[in-house]
């Protein structure tokens, strides 16, 4: 599998996006590298630099709560509809 770069040289505007987006991921690295040494290096507590790393998770539990909360409706949703098919009758 070979690397196709040739959108980088024809166009300038894809050139500096993409560059763009390499500078900003690298510095995300650094920083969720940075944050937990910083913060040990000053208190020198591990529970600390641990109650960072699950305050970091807080985004990644907005964006998964939303889809688990929607299959567990749905489900629910099945049962009430196959329940009302039996018997005729909405709850």
């Amino acid at each position: 599998m070979v690397l196709d770069l040739s959108p980088l040289k024809k166009y300038p505007q894809y050139r500096w996006l993409f560059f763009g987006q390499l500078v900003s991921m690298l510095g995300s690295c650094i920083s969720w590298v940075a944050a937990p040494f910083y913060i040990y290096e000053f208190t020198h507590s591990t529970a600390k630099v641990g109650l960072l790393g699950i305050v970091a998770l807080v985004p990644l539990v907005n964006l998964v709560a939303p889809l688990l909360a929607t299959s567990y409706f749905v489900h629910i949703f099945k049962q009430v509809a196959a329940s009302s098919a039996k018997t005729g009758r909405y709850p």
